[in-house]
């Protein structure tokens, strides 16, 4: 960390100082590429609960849920006493007073409570009588406490001017400074929603700005000194400023490191988005060059003008120095807290009035540094540990019953393969075509399928990145027509083009006074009722909209460019064009082998990337497939189908050992798990003779879609319980229609393990959409190479997932983004509440409303030195395990024997022997429940 400035090299320091505050502030990209990241990503190099610790009081924030919610799900039985007394941490159990002893007061603090967090709440409670306790032993308590000053939790130290002015009473220097920053900063970044940008923004943020406050001639409110500032500073860089403007503020050398983040932090999402885009420019496409030292540079220059106003509003120094040590108004501590906190412990140990009044002064302290030493992070993290602990033994229960019952391995040549992505949404998928028939084989790999790169789509303005957002393609490939449909794309372009500038002329038209009345007399009937209809008929209209589109504007017939017979041949971006016939065989190889799927191949392979369409969700790429970068997977389906195809690639695949039978055909497709619908890709290319293998697949599907529809909709509070499949797949296709669902699905809320190894660990165990499940085989990795390539890419996707889900589950004022109702999209880069706020990250409220926050329960088929060796390769996955960012379960691939991961080493587990649930199909166990479920074996196409 920088803990001083150079006066002659300020930028040195700046870096530092910056680098140091990246690590809190979030590191979300444009909302259109929403990719699922952990929010704390700048403390993976701690250990999970230690960075929590840590960032609580720096964000201000929860990281745990609270101990009301946790002690219902303790008298809901979804945690038990077990749990608490394995998950909490062995220390001297020394006796103390009234017969109670350390270990004691920390399981009843974990049980009862005891501490009062709300003193004037319990006054209203004593009050009212809802709350009774015994009259003597309350007035003992009392009493013997009389004496004692009650002492108040200390106050956070301040970080900024902002904290000790508020408090002195002045103005909130904030409510000045972030109102113009959000405004600034909204029309800086913007990626073409406003109809003008900040004049002279690809000069960067910080010229901008100042000639946008220089052509104006005005200052915002308090800000007046600016126009001396500028004069001054005009010529300067933003590192020279940001120096000057620490040194105008009082803010002493060894200060500004804490200061710089304090203050980035203020307003984290703006902050948070300039960072993410400097790293990343690659997301950005307007001529904007974003930097986050010219954002510090801006918010500074107005912070100080602002701030020294509000000092002489109080008559308090601008000097930092000076300010953070000024005595200012404390709130004084409530005797009742330590009242209830003695009766409640006295309560417990069975003690009478007599016994409270007898306890001396040291016996009293004793109790209370007895509960001093447990406080409330602590208590959260041991009630974390017991809500994981609950659902880890359920899980590794349903996986050794499951190994006991599992029937002997089939010999016989599957009938079909359905490759999907790991996703756990499509776990009820994958079971209910495996319900169908014991030779439907399905397997689960992450969604870009091995094939990283930036793709083009028909419609597609510019190529995009579809891989993980830590892998940067070397590859390009395009959807171009087919020669005899050129001139229908040609055609179809002009009218796409025609239409879009109607629709900004139109959008722009509205925003206008004349312009808006003209068009609400014109179009508002029609475009009021088309506005009922995605209300009240959303179906029917989407259809309609549909078939009018495509009768319209049809889309010619296509292909991938995707061969490159030029070794160097390259696109404009210089990424190479497509790959050549070797890079086609290592990759669907290195697929294949990933998956097993390199033993009776067949028929049949459908290869299904997955995605999700819905109207008016801001979020909505939030819901597509994270191993493509935030972007739907048909395109990396298609490509690796089409690759698996051709003749040479099969040719390749044999020198490599991988015999793919001549009479087997991939074909790719696309999953939309919002409306549950399937598009297959180039069917026009299938073989006559493997029409009716198809065909079965596609009916397979088709009754597959429906019923994991039915699952689906079983969680949604407004989808009446019993849905047929016919019925269940029709509600999800309204809510993905609908303009006014704010929930069109649920996403990853359910998300809670992830089971990499062969499909035998699971098949026929009801996981309640809970899993991803990644196919893995150990049998063919006696190096382990294939689980490292798996596990550095399975890792920080599925903990990426599970991370944002957590945090913006537990605080989702803080992590999240908050309901969706007020919500503005900004810029296309992110969302606002109302017209000016930060730019909200995380995710909404209706997207974790169900989750379960947990640390995502790895479980590998694999053995502890295995996986041993792979953790040691890789750094990221090194992190994420070591530090318990995941829990991690091994395996044993012969023997089943399982290791959970802890405190640095595997230790054995014992799953418990409760004989498990089986039911004939899926829907015979999730029935008419809503809430989560627990494991059961479904005996339908287990063989």
């Amino acid at each position: 960390m920088a803990t001083g400035a150079d006066p002659t090299h300020p930028g040195d320091d700046l870096l530092a100082w910056l680098a140091h505050a990246a690590h809190v502030l979030p590191n979300q990209g444009p909302i259109g590429v929403f990719v699922h990241h952990n929010p704390l990503h700048g403390f993976q190099h701690l250990n999970f609960h230690d960075a929590a610790a840590q960032v609580a009081p720096l964000r201000g924030a929860r990281v745990y849920l609270d101990e009301e919610r946790f002690r219902s799900e303790l008298a809901a039985g979804r945690i038990e006493h077990r749990d608490l007394e394995e998950a909490l941490p062995a220390t001297p159990d020394a006796p103390l007073p009234l017969g109670l002893t350390v270990r004691g007061i920390r399981l009843l603090l974990l049980e009862r409570g005891l501490q009062v967090a709300d003193p004037q709440g319990l006054r209203y409670q004593l009050a009212v009588g809802t709350v009774r306790p015994d009259p003597a032993r309350w007035a003992a308590a009392e009493r013997r406490l009389a004496a004692r000053p009650a002492v108040a939790p200390p106050a956070p130290a301040p970080r900024r001017h902002r904290d000790v002015l508020v408090l002195l009473g002045a103005s909130d220097p904030d409510v000045v400074v972030h109102a113009e920053l959000q405004r600034l900063s909204a029309s800086f970044l913007d990626e073409g929603q406003a109809l003008a940008h900040l004049p002279g923004r690809e000069q960067g943020f910080l010229s901008a700005v100042v000639q946008s406050w220089l052509a104006a001639g005005s200052w915002p409110r308090g800000a007046s000194g600016l126009a001396s500032d500028l004069a001054r500073t005009s010529t300067l860089g933003a590192e020279a400023i940001v120096a000057e403007c620490l040194d105008a503020l009082g803010v002493s050398p060894e200060l500004r490191a804490d200061f710089v983040e304090a203050t980035l932090l203020a307003l984290p999402g703006w902050a948070g988005m300039f960072g993410r885009l400097e790293r990343n420019p690659e997301e950005q496409h307007a001529p904007a060059p974003a930097r986050l030292a010219e954002f510090l540079a801006v918010r500074l220059l107005l912070e100080r003008q602002v701030v020294a106003g509000a000092c002489r509003e109080v008559g308090a120094p601008l000097d930092w120095a000076r300010l953070r040590t000024a005595p200012v108004p404390a709130e004084p501590a409530d005797p009742i807290v330590a009242v209830a906190l003695l009766d409640g412990l006295a309560a417990a140990a069975g003690a009478d009035a007599a016994a409270v009044e007898r306890l001396s002064d040291p016996e009293l302290d004793a109790l209370f540094t007895a509960v001093d030493g447990f406080p409330v992070l602590a208590r959260q993290r041991v009630f974390q540990e017991a809500y994981e602990g609950w659902y880890r033994r359920r899980i590794l229960a349903g996986l050794e019953a499951q190994r006991r019952s599992r029937p002997p391995p089939r010999v016989a040549r599957p009938l079909a393969a359905f490759v999907f992505c790991i996703d756990e949404r499509e776990e009820s998928i994958r079971r209910a075509l495996e319900e169908q028939d014991a030779g439907f084989d399905t397997y689960g790999a992450a969604g870009f399928f091995g094939v990283a790169i930036d793709y083009q789509g028909l419609d597609d303005v510019r190529p995009a990145a579809y891989c993980p957002a830590v892998v940067v393609p070397g590859h390009e490939v395009r959807e171009e027509p087919v020669f005899t449909q050129r001139t229908l794309l040609q055609t179809r372009q002009r009218l796409r083009s025609v239409w879009q500038r109607w629709l900004r002329s139109l959008s722009g038209g509205t925003r206008a006074l004349l312009g808006g009345a003209a068009q609400s007399i014109l179009l508002g009937p029609a475009l009021g009722a088309r506005t009922a209809g995605q209300v009240l008929a959303p179906r029917r209209v989407t259809a309609a909209s549909r078939i009018l589109w495509n009768t319209l504007i049809p889309a010619p017939a296509t292909r991938l460019l995707s061969l490159r017979t030029d070794p160097d041949q390259r696109t404009r971006s210089g990424k190479l064009e497509g790959f050549s016939t070797e890079e086609k065989v290592e990759r669907v190889g290195n697929l294949l082998v990933n998956l097993g799927l390199v033993r009776a191949v067949p028929p049949v392979v459908v290869v299904l990337g997955h995605g999700s369409t819905s109207l008016n969700n801001p979020h909505e790429s939030a819901h597509d497939c994270g191993a493509c970068g935030g972007r739907q997977g048909g395109a990396n389906a298609r490509l690796f189908a089409e690759m698996a195809n051709r003749p040479e690639v099969r040719a390749g695949l044999r020198l490599r050992g991988i015999e793919v039978p001549a009479d087997t055909w991939f074909v790719g497709a696309l999953h939309d798990t919002a409306d549950d619908s399937i598009r297959y890709y180039d069917l026009d290319r299938l073989p006559q003779t493997h029409t009716a293998a198809f065909d079965r697949c596609h009916a397979a599907l088709e009754l597959a879609r429906r019923e994991s529809a039915r699952e689906r909709a079983r969680r949604f509070d407004d989808a009446p319980l019993g849905l047929d499949p016919e019925q269940a797949l029709a509600h999800v296709e309204e809510r993905a229609a609908s303009l006014a669902q704010p929930r069109p699905e649920y996403g990853h809320c359910t998300n809670a393990v992830a089971v990499v190894g062969r499909r035998s660990l699971t098949r026929g165990l009801f996981l309640d959409r809970r899993a991803f499940l990644v196919t893995y085989d150990p049998t063919l990795d006696a190096e382990h190479r294939v689980l490292e390539r798996i596990l550095a890419a399975v890792g920080p996707v599925g903990a990426g997932i599970n991370l944002e889900y957590w945090f913006s589950s537990v605080d989702n004022e803080a992590w999240g983004c908050g309901t969706k109702l007020p919500h503005n999209v900004t810029g296309l880069v992110g969302v606002m509440n109302g017209h000016a706020s930060d730019l909200r990250t995380g995710l909404p409220l209706q997207m974790v409303e169900l989750h379960e926050p947990m640390r995502l329960l790895l479980i590998v088929e694999a053995t502890p030195e295995a996986l041993g060796v792979v953790v040691g390769r890789q750094p990221e996955v090194r992190d994420l395990v070591v530090n318990e960012w995941v829990q991690v379960v091994s395996v044993d691939p012969e023997t089943g024997a399982m290791a959970v991961f802890r405190g640095g080493a595997f230790h054995p587990w014992i799953p418990d022997e409760a004989a498990l649930p089986t039911v004939a199909r899926s829907v015979d166990w999730y029935g008419a429940h809503r809430a989560h479920l627990g494991p059961a074996l479904v005996e339908a196409g287990r063989g």
